[in-house]
């Protein structure tokens, strides 16, 4: 509108101005100079009017010109703004420009963007596009409808590039219509999804496992109250205290399930939920070891206590605390199926103190180590090693040394073990930090 508006401005000026120097300057000539001198003057007169003319027409292209680069300069900048990948197509589907997150999508480098702008089915031959099926992907068919005036939406891709890596991508494909409703191309917006699809997967996988682990405490339950129904009032004490004990032991493993969803909920929401007192980190970790020792046998865990005189208090939520130490010696003691030793070590490393629990089990495939925080995921699912449980532990375990103001790493390797160590601060040195 704006440029419009301009252009009939500079058209109305030099209407205006033409008329009159039509109008008048004849009538001047006449009058200032005798007739044998007018012929020269006329030449003249159409050169100053040409002169003029090409003024006015410079202003009004200026004027256009730097109107059409600002709007190019403003729609490149959105264009290159927007996080999905976006490649647009000319009504021959020819490829006209494409945003650096398609190149990025696609694997290839920005110094090679020019060699993208031809036609969309010599692209498409350069890269390995296939339907989530296997099948080739017949991509010009979705143009071609979009070309047509049909918008193609969220039509799942794999593209699988020259690394071997594979990027699940949502397409859609929309066609530009001009104002007068002719379709003069087609935009194709692609969007990474393989991240979504894999937390997908993850979710279903959770899910099934949690069923699973929920299943079989309560089948247990189930069967020995049957069993305390019918047949108790014949038995001895001792047998059904059995059966009573069974049914306690369950139950408790099934609140703790339920105890660890509560708390993986309450972490999402950012809650607190942390109750800080002091107490003496070497004596909660034995407590905690000796109690552990008594579900295996076939394992021995021993305890490495740091020098007598070091000062081993913290301050902290006592309860997780001891939650982070039976989940990371549990999973020693779960993925070291052979049985063996596992070393429980306490150390003091300036204003930390230092828990380090290693085991020579199973240990963890190195393509996996990136995601054994993250919440319901379990590096062993699928595999023979799957020994059930929520995948929740660790996350829990990282969210609550990490409120502590502390730290959590581990190291593994498939078939010799893992060690994880956590640290939390020493209590005066967080005293220490709040009066300073």
């Amino acid at each position: 509108m704006h440029l419009t508006q301009a252009a009939l401005r500079t058209t109305a000026i030099y209407v205006v101005f033409a008329a009159l120097w039509i109008i008048f300057s004849d009538h001047f000539l006449e009058a200032l100079a005798p007739s044998e001198s007018v012929a020269p003057l006329q030449t003249t007169k159409g050169l100053l009017f040409v002169l003029i003319t090409a003024v006015l027409l410079f202003s009004l292209i200026k004027s256009q010109m730097r109107s059409t680069f600002s709007s190019e300069a403003q729609l490149r900048a959105v264009f290159e703004s927007i996080a999905e990948g976006l490649i647009i197509l000319d009504e021959y589907q020819n490829v006209v420009h494409l945003n650096d997150a398609a190149l990025s999508l696609l694997g290839v480098d920005p110094a090679e963007k020019s060699k993208l702008l031809r036609p969309l089915q010599e692209i498409a031959r350069d890269f390995d596009l296939r339907e989530t099926t296997g099948r080739p992907a017949e991509e010009q068919q979705y143009t071609a409808k979009a070309l047509s005036g049909t918008t193609i939406r969220n039509k799942e891709l794999v593209l699988h590039r020259s690394n071997g890596t594979a990027v699940h991508l949502e397409i859609s494909v929309n066609p530009i219509v001009r104002r007068d409703s002719h379709v003069i191309g087609a935009a194709i917006v692609i969007r990474d999804v393989t991240e979504m699809n894999r937390l997908q997967k993850l979710r279903d996988e959770f899910l099934a496992t949690a069923a699973h682990e929920f299943k079989t405490p309560l089948a247990v339950i189930k069967a020995n109250a049957q069993i305390l129904r019918t047949s108790a009032a014949k038995w001895p004490e001792e047998k059904r205290n059995l059966c009573l004990t069974m049914i306690d032991r369950q139950c408790q493993k099934t609140n703790r399930l339920i105890q660890d969803l509560l708390i993986g909920s309450r972490l999402d929401r950012h809650s607190p939920d942390i109750s800080k007192t002091e107490f003496d980190l070497v004596d909660l970790t034995n407590n905690v070891v000796e109690g552990l020792q008594q579900l295996s046998a076939r394992h021995r865990i021993t305890l490495k206590q740091p020098p007598a005189n070091t000062f081993t208090r913290v301050e902290g939520d006592r309860e997780r605390i001891e939650q982070v130490l039976v989940n990371l010696i549990e999973n020693a003691i779960k993925y070291s199926p052979a049985g063996g030793e596992i070393n429980v070590t306490l150390y003091r490393e300036g204003p930390r103190i230092w828990t380090a629990i290693q085991d020579s089990g199973i240990g963890i495939a190195k393509e996996k180590q990136q995601h054994v925080f993250e919440k319901y995921y379990s590096a062993h699912s699928g595999t023979p090693h799957d020994y059930g449980g929520l995948g929740i532990g660790l996350s829990l375990s990282k969210e609550s040394i990490l409120r502590h103001g502390g730290a959590i790493e581990f190291e593994s390797k498939e078939k010799v073990g893992s060690t994880f160590r956590f640290a939390l601060p020493v209590a005066h040195e967080v005293r220490n930090e709040r009066s300073a």
